[in-house]
């Protein structure tokens, strides 16, 4: 999938554009402002709780990834198909020596303490008694993971989390060095706390006394930083069990049949079939697969029944599996002394000669699971088969590379791979081949499962493979909740800009843990609003809203077109040799050595990484992949991997240098770029080449998932926020540190996590960190959604940098709101200003314990703050926020005073479902982004437009809201209220506001409150708002998002449904249409259906206004510049005004 989040470069300081009368408010001098119990064993095998989880788990609650990606467990006809073939070969009935059974009633000597319980992140090997990863048993609260262990289990994977009181009052990760701490489980959500009070069963955060709620609003949000990370806990006498020498005699045959009998009990929501090895030739399959709900007794019966007798034909059974696949002819299945493969699983319709293929939809997954003793023998019946396959030469080569036994064995595998074995379906059916071994390694063993796309694990013994048998199937259970994409791209343009050349941001949705992303540079034709490639031409299908196959943007050295990984500043990533990457580990300068990632460096240490698990990476390694060396990235056969990750939300910011005054240089820009890989890239504008890349420590120790880069049912997110660039500069056109110039960034996580960072950029290649702001020294701060505004406040007595610069931000992202109910949140309910240049704290208002108290301040607010300067004296006079209770707050700042009385404020709009704690479905309109702030003039009319829209943004295809757009008028345009006026005040409702929606021309009174427009046209069907208004020219423009009907367009593709885009086009004053989008009669003749028009793309962002420069780079003067344009995505359109931009500041009038 591709999505576009396009920018334009650089940032320039001092932008507001007045256009006739209505225009967009700025701040002077600061940039534009983004579970079921099974039977229990005879015997138990080390995992088998473990595996039961991983087939329970379920995605995070909900984030606006649901537009790009699906969750194939939607429908019953999409479960994966897991094939697992049995070796049953003579060599399996030797006699070995095992651990036997797991005896619940026994004590195991070792050196695990019964007492307590290990755990481990993922999952994997089980961990050495060594480990410090262990906290006591009595403060587990996860049931399921108790419940387990009296079931002889051993062991349970899910995602956990771990309560920090002493300030925090959170549910954090798992912490080596804390052992007294409760730790809870998912799968215990709603069902079990800790056992206090039997209702309160919903871990959640913000009170030392009580983590557990008996309010399913008040929940954390499972799946979500930092309660996102999954782990495996093991009982300790269980671990003694597991750790012990092997004692007990049996056979390899009966081993592999425990470890199969054991994994068809456990697992849920799959399809499953059986194959076993015949007596010489080729395999036969011995059950279909069907649903493992209708099919586990005897699918086990099946098992139980084998005998071990006869040869190893691996290749000849993989390639029979490949002919039931496909629904191809029938061979080994109905060969001389075989076993006859079953009646089920032929097509009736060829009299049973042909197979009936398991696969249903084109997006169903499909596995082998191929347990062997041993390698290959008599297995070279089926080569010229296994050559002659359709399309074999294209998908695998012109023939099998190996000799002798199972010569074909890896190429049969690396076939089911790459191969379409529906060729009738859409999109690609192939086959992930796992390779599970009781035998010592094999290459071909290997080779096997890593050309088939799969894991291979080998062991000697039951238990082990039982263990490493766990990940095979969590490996499965997180590819059927992987993510389908369309191609759509979407987003908006930055408010940057810079001539013509334009920066956009791609990425493609994944089913796995990194999503590929990327920069690329195109240029803008100022003359129509084209988009166009390296060689002049155009980029974009302005039908479809994608790029054009063939095109080629700059930096890219072949076509990259819809491509996300090739080309763009993603090909230019320095040699991981050569790259400069750095974190943050208390050095102040970048990039000083102690904040090198780089193998030298001591402080990067195992702790810091995250690892020290059995299997995990070593040290060394994972400092390599960080660095860009290749890892486990390659999403598809055939891709290259991705070195960057995607921009999913966030925005790209530029900063231009200039050069030096003596050598100016208008090319010289760097571009900043956060993605969710967890890094910030500072990249050439020029070349496209990274300078060097920030890596906040937070996550480091992501870098161990990213690497695996396993199949996943949730998006991570790393910095996913947008960054804000401020430039304090001379006006010369050149940063100049030495004579005083500075460029800070700073940027919060959004959705990967609760933290903020400030970054001196002045000079380009040696950064500083300023300061890092989390939960401990920002009372109240949920996820750190909302982008920091630079403004000036003077403060009495808070000892503030010398230029009195201030960051405003709302508190964030309560993940509460995810759910569909609304309700009060527990965190984000706050607003801060911070001192930018060391990050104290200096006034913050929230709901108790503040500066400003105001007991309307139940709700997070996660958009960005509105500051204004009215005066004009350089300092912010007003703020205006909205919040997810569908409420707009207005505060008056008193430059001077201290910090108990710097502002006043309260509600001046209640449009949602606050004050009630409860709201119903249909009222529960949120505002996830910032109010649209215009001066509006016309006749003795003025006031303050405040344009805001509501819609879910978490669930862009919920249909439950009736969302609307508002155009709200604030009559006191200068006074400042006192907190008494505010205390009085009525906020503005739903019903005081003029209803436009279905009126033409509507008479709007003097002094009214406003007015509003209901979404609802064609009934209630979804449509919302997703994107900041914005306001030129006296006219609104806003874009709407509305889901498809059916929000899986296809079942047979299990791909979501893209809906419709709008953008709306409005007078001010009272929401007539002003252009004639639907072509039908005169301009003169405007009715309703012209207030919008239909633009490709999936959410789109805010409309943006750019103003190009001439075609002709040597035409000069006002007349040479084409109309100002405004973009959606990656749709332009004339703005309707055709004025040259001046610069126009608020000023003081006379009167209030």
């Amino acid at each position: 999938m591709i999505n576009a989040n396009p920018t334009a470069a650089p940032w320039e300081p001092t932008i507001v554009h007045r256009l006739n009368h209505a225009t967009t408010i700025r701040a002077t001098n600061m940039p534009a402002p983004k579970p079921c119990q099974r039977p229990k064993l005879a015997r138990n095998w080390p995992g088998s709780a473990a595996l039961w989880m991983l087939f329970a788990m379920t995605p995070a609650s909900g984030d606006d990834t649901e537009l790009f990606v699906s969750d194939t467990r939607r429908f019953a006809e999409a479960r994966p198909n897991v094939l697992l073939i049995l070796d049953t070969s003579a060599g399996l009935a030797q006699e070995i020596q095992t651990r036997g059974s797991y005896e619940l009633a026994a004590q195991y000597t070792g050196q695990c303490d019964p007492a307590r319980i290990y755990w481990r992140t993922g999952i994997g090997a089980p961990p050495q008694c060594s480990t410090d990863r262990w906290f006591e048993r009595t403060v587990l609260a996860c049931r399921t993971s108790l419940d387990a262990f009296s079931q002889g289990a051993g062991s349970h994977t899910d995602r956990f989390a771990q309560f920090a009181p002493a300030g925090s009052d959170r549910w954090e990760r798992l912490d080596e060095l804390e052992k007294g701490r409760p730790v809870e489980c998912e799968d215990d959500a709603g069902r079990h706390g800790d056992g206090t009070d039997p209702l309160a069963v919903f871990a959640r955060n913000g009170d030392a006394d009580r983590p557990w709620s008996t309010d399913p609003r008040e929940e954390i949000s499972w799946g979500q930083r930092p309660a996102d990370r999954l782990y495996t806990v093991y009982d300790g006498n269980w671990l003694n069990w597991f750790h012990s020498p092997p004692a007990v005699p049996g056979t390899r045959h009966l081993v592999l049949q425990d470890i199969a009998a054991t994994l068809l009990t456990r697992i849920d929501g799959v399809n499953v079939g059986l194959m076993a090895t015949n007596l010489d030739q080729g395999g036969s399959v011995l059950h279909a697969i069907e649903d493992i709900d209708t099919a586990r007794a005897t699918l086990i019966d099946s098992v139980r029944g084998l005998t071990a007798e006869g040869w190893t034909p691996l290749a000849e059974t993989l390639y029979e599996a490949g002919q039931y696949f496909a629904g191809r002819t029938v061979h080994y299945g109905d060969g001389p002394g075989s076993q006859v493969s079953v009646a089920r699983s032929r097509n009736p319709d060829s009299d049973g000669a042909r197979y009936a293929s398991p696969i249903r939809l084109g997006c169903q997954k499909n596995f082998i699971v191929l347990l062997t003793g041993s390698a290959p023998s008599e297995d070279a019946n089926a080569d010229n088969r296994i050559t002659a396959l359709p399309r074999f030469s294209d998908a695998v080569g012109p023939g099998c590379d190996g000799t002798g036994d199972g010569a074909c064995l890896d190429d049969m595998a690396a076939y089911l791979f790459a191969a379409d074995l529906d060729p009738a379906s859409s999109g690609q059916q192939g086959v992930i081949t796992h390779v599970v071994g009781l035998t010592a390694d094999d290459p071909l063993l290997a080779a096997t499962a890593a050309r088939g796309g799969g894991a291979y694990f080998t062991t000697d013994d039951g238990a082990s493979l039982q263990a490493a048998l766990t990940n095979v199937v969590a490996s499965i259970r997180e590819t059927q909740t992987s993510f389908t994409a369309a191609t759509v791209p979407v987003d908006s343009f930055n408010r940057l800009r810079n001539g013509d050349e334009l920066y956009l941001a791609v990425f493609r949705a994944a089913g796995n843990v990194h999503w590929p992303g990327n920069i690329k540079k195109y240029r803008l034709r100022g003359s129509d609003g084209a988009i166009l490639d390296a060689r002049g031409l155009p980029a974009i299908d302005s039908l479809s809203g994608w790029f054009l196959p063939h095109s080629r943007s700059f930096w890219s050295t072949t076509a990259d077109g819809e491509d996300v990984a090739l080309g763009g500043a993603a090909e230019r990533i320095p040699d991981p040799e050569s790259r400069r990457v750095y974190t943050y580990l208390g050095q102040a300068q970048l990039t000083h050595a102690d904040n090198a990632v780089q193998r030298t460096n001591g402080l990067i240490d195992e702790a810091l990484l995250g690892i020290g698990d059995p299997g995990d990476p070593a040290r060394d390694e994972l400092i390599d992949f960080i660095r860009g060396s290749p890892g486990a990235r390659t999403l598809r056969p055939g891709e290259p991997p991705s070195r960057m990750g995607d921009p999913l939300h966030g925005r790209p910011v530029s900063i231009a240098y200039g050069g030096t005054v003596r050598n100016p240089d208008p090319a010289d820009q760097v571009i900043f770029a956060g993605t969710n890989d967890g890094f910030l890239h500072a990249i050439d504008a020029r070349t496209g080449a990274e300078r060097w890349a920030f890596i906040p420590p937070e996550f480091l120790g992501d870098q161990l998932l990213l690497q695996a880069n396993a199949a996943s049912p949730d998006k991570h997110y790393g910095i996913d926020g947008t960054i804000r660039a401020h430039v304090q500069a001379d006006g010369d056109g050149v940063i100049e540190p030495d004579e005083g110039d500075r460029a800070y960034l700073f940027f919060g996580m959004r959705r990967g996590g609760s933290s903020y960072y400030a970054l001196d950029v002045s000079r380009p290649d040696s950064p500083r960190v300023l300061w890092r702001l989390d939960t401990s020294l920002l009372p109240g701060l949920g996820q750190s959604w909302s982008t920091p505004v630079p403004t000036r406040i003077r403060i009495q007595g808070s000892g503030q940098n010398a230029q009195s610069l201030v960051l405003v931000f709302g508190g964030g992202y309560d993940p509460g709101q995810d759910r569909p109910e609304g309700g009060v949140d527990r965190q984000g309910n706050a607003l801060y200003v911070v001192d930018a240049l060391d990050g104290r704290l200096l006034w913050h208002a929230s709901r108790t314990g503040s500066d400003f108290e105001a007991e309307d301040m139940r709700y997070s607010i996660p958009a960005d703050v509105r500051v204004i300067d009215l005066d004009i004296d350089g300092f912010a006079d007003r703020f205006y926020a909205a919040d997810m209770g569908g409420q707009v707050w207005r505060f008056d700042v008193f430059n001077g005073r201290p910090a108990a009385t710097l502002v006043s404020g309260g509600v001046i709009a209640r449009l949602g479902g606050a004050p009630a704690d409860a709201p119903a479905p249909a009222e529960t309109r949120r505002f996830y982004y910032a109010p649209d702030i215009a001066l509006a003039e016309r006749g003795a009319q003025r006031f303050i437009h405040i344009g805001i829209g509501s819609g879910h943004r978490a669930h862009p295809n919920s249909v439950a809201t009736r969302d609307r757009f508002f155009a709200l008028r604030d009559h006191a345009v200068f006074q400042s209220l006192t907190q008494g006026e505010y205390a009085t005040m009525s906020p503005i409702i739903g019903d005081d506001l003029v209803d436009i929606t279905d009126d033409q021309q509507p008479s709007i009174p003097f002094g009214s409150p406003g007015w509003r427009l209901d979404l609802n046209e064609g009934g209630w069907r979804g449509e919302k708002v997703l994107a900041e208004s914005r306001t030129f020219n006296n006219r609104i423009f806003f874009t709407t998002f509305t889901p498809a009907a059916d929000t899986q367009s296809s079942i047979e593709n299990c791909l979501p449904a893209p809906g419709a885009n709008r953008l709306y086009v409005v007078n001010l004053f009272n929401g007539d249409p002003v252009r004639n989008f639907d072509r039908l009669g005169d301009d003169s003749q405007l009715t309703e259906a012209d207030r919008s028009i239909e633009v490709p793309g999936s959410i789109p962002g805010e409309a943006v206004f750019l103003f190009p420069p001439a075609d002709d780079p040597d035409c000069v003067g006002v007349e040479c510049a084409p109309p100002p344009l405004a973009c959606v995505g990656l749709t332009c359109l004339p703005s309707g005004f055709d004025n040259a931009p001046v610069r126009t500041y608020w000023r003081q009038a006379t009167g209030p």
